[in-house]
């Protein structure tokens, strides 16, 4: 529903949560979520209307503002995730952007978070994996 990059980390084998450093990981799925999010405004920055395959355009800048980063709060959970935060609307306008309405009046548009994390996949995943290795305690002296 809608859309969304999410970063959650699959634990390598013998690992658990509480063998990392929480914030030296953190800070590396923030950076990640952070180059997401900075290219994603950049995709639908482009004034006035678009049209269907298209990325989003921009009228109001509301939807590109609304593009946020939330990050997990417990202790026991390591993830981020960059996502357009609900538009006080009558509906959810990202899920309709992406899906298109069911009376053929708009036409689906690209999903602009997914082509941001594709364009900087490589450098995402450097990162993320630069964090888990400075973060696992048992290594740090």
């Amino acid at each position: 529903m809608g859309e969304f990059f999410h970063v959650g980390i699959k634990m390598p084998k013998g690992l658990d949560v509480m063998d990392f450093d929480r914030k030296i990981v953190m800070t590396g799925l923030k950076k990640a979520s952070k180059i997401v999010q900075q290219q994603s405004k950049k995709l639908i920055s482009a004034k006035g209307p678009s049209k269907a395959g298209e990325y989003p355009g921009r009228n109001t800048g509301r939807m590109r503002r609304h593009v946020r980063i939330k990050n997990s709060k417990r202790k026991d959970h390591l993830w981020s995730r960059v996502q357009v935060s609900t538009i006080e609307d009558s509906f959810f306008y990202p899920a309709v952007l992406n899906y298109g309405r069911k009376d053929g009046r708009l036409k689906p548009r690209k999903n602009f978070i997914e082509t941001a994390t594709t364009q900087n996949e490589k450098q995402i995943k450097e990162i993320i994996d630069n964090a888990m290795t400075e973060g696992i305690k048992i290594w740090r002296k």
